[in-house]
Parts: C-alpha cells; sequence; structure tokens
C-alpha cells in the first residue's frame, strides 16, 4: 500500500452500532480512511467491487457468508490487494487456525484498545498479516499443515452454524433447500470428518472455531 496515501479501511458487521462507533473512531486517524461500511458479507462483495483500491476490511466474526468471503480472497477468485481483520469475543486457538487457513490477514478481540487496532491495521497495511497471539513457528505450521475445516465444503460450514445456532433438521432444511433426511444424513458426514460423533460435540467445536458467538 502506497505510504503517502491513508489505508482504506472497510467495515462489515451486522451490528450498525458497531459499524458507525468503529467508523467514527477509525476517521479520526490521520493514516486511515473509511471507505465502506457493509452489513455483512455480501453487501461487502457488492461495495469492494466498486473499488480497485487495496482495503483493508473489519469484519466481525460470525457475519453471513464470512467463510466464502475469506476463500474467495485466499483464493484470488473476484479481489486483488484486499485484506481481512477479524473481530470476535475471545481467544480460542481453533478460531485462530481457521482465519488463517480461510486467508485471514489477522484477529483481535473486538474489547482491545483503540491503539492497538490502529496498530494492527497499520501492521497489515506494511506486513500483510497480525496475529499477535499466534508465533511464527505456529502460524507456519498452521499454514503448511491440513486442518479439519479443509476437509468441510462452504455448505457444510453453513450447516455447521445452523447446527450450532440450535436449529431443528427441519429449519435446516428449509434454509438451505434440502430435505429434513438430506440435513441429517449431511450431518453425519460432517461429524465424520470431524472425528465428533454427538451433536452436542459439534456445537462445542462451532463455539471453539468461531463459527458461531453466544
Amino acid at each position: 500500500m502506497n505510504k503517502t496515501q491513508p489505508v482504506h479501511i472497510a467495515i462489515a458487521d451486522r451490528n450498525m452500532l458497531i459499524r458507525e462507533a468503529l467508523a467514527a473512531l477509525i476517521s479520526g486517524w490521520d493514516d486511515c480512511k473509511v471507505v465502506i461500511k457493509a452489513t455483512d458479507a455480501d453487501d461487502l462483495r457488492k461495495q469492494l467491487s466498486k473499488t480497485h483500491d487495496p482495503v483493508i476490511c473489519i469484519i466481525g466474526v460470525g457475519i453471513d457468508g464470512m467463510d466464502t468471503f475469506l476463500r474467495e480472497l485466499k483464493y484470488q477468485v473476484k479481489f486483488t490487494e484486499i485484506k481481512v481483520l477479524a473481530l470476535g469475543q475471545y481467544h480460542s486457538d481453533y478460531l485462530q487456525t481457521r482465519l488463517i487457513k480461510c486467508g485471514a490477514s489477522g484477529y483481535l478481540l473486538n474489547n482491545c484498545q483503540p491503539k492497538e487496532l490502529k496498530k494492527a491495521l497499520l501492521t497489515i497495511a506494511k506486513k500483510g498479516v497480525y496475529f499477535p497471539n499466534v508465533s511464527k513457528e505456529a502460524y507456519t505450521d498452521i499454514v503448511t499443515n491440513k486442518t479439519p475445516f479443509e476437509n468441510l465444503t462452504t455448505r457444510q460450514i453453513e450447516l455447521l452454524q445452523y447446527v450450532a445456532d440450535g436449529l431443528s433438521y427441519g429449519e435446516i432444511g428449509k434454509k438451505m433447500g434440502i430435505a429434513i433426511r438430506s440435513a441429517e444424513s449431511k450431518k453425519d458426514v460432517i461429524a465424520n470428518k470431524l472425528n465428533i460423533r454427538s451433536k452436542e460435540g459439534l456445537i462445542v467445536f462451532s463455539l471453539k472455531a468461531g463459527l458461531v458467538e453466544l
């Protein structure tokens, strides 16, 4: 990113108060400029398609469509020079591993100090990544070794999120456009891939991985 220009920032969070508060905070920094405010990944994707400038996206963990969006960035399907800083409620090795594997550039708790948020944004702009709780060795290990997340498709992650949200198989079927029995069998496939034998275990895994938040 050009050092003479402010770092362009996009904010995506389903909570309007959080979006506006972050935008107001960041707008007070001379070296950063908020150029996009979005409600979810689809909204963010549409707005990003209208710009060709490098952008760092601040995304709340758990927003709709986050995993698909991150994978598009990772494999350069639609965007170039786009980085993602995820904000979440708690530290979790599962979550940070998932974010790194999906292509995120950084992770912070959403109750971090403003100076740490600014440091993260400028570090990502300059160096590309900011995971303060992940050592260089651990980061390299995550990037180079296969994890359970890579065995799951986007649709499987979507179904897992619905299971963790407490939806019935009937409700999951309606949301995904599949039969109840199909939803149940797909859940079993996911459980086998993750080597988790109970629905409760899948919910715990989803919480640790940041697929849903309490």
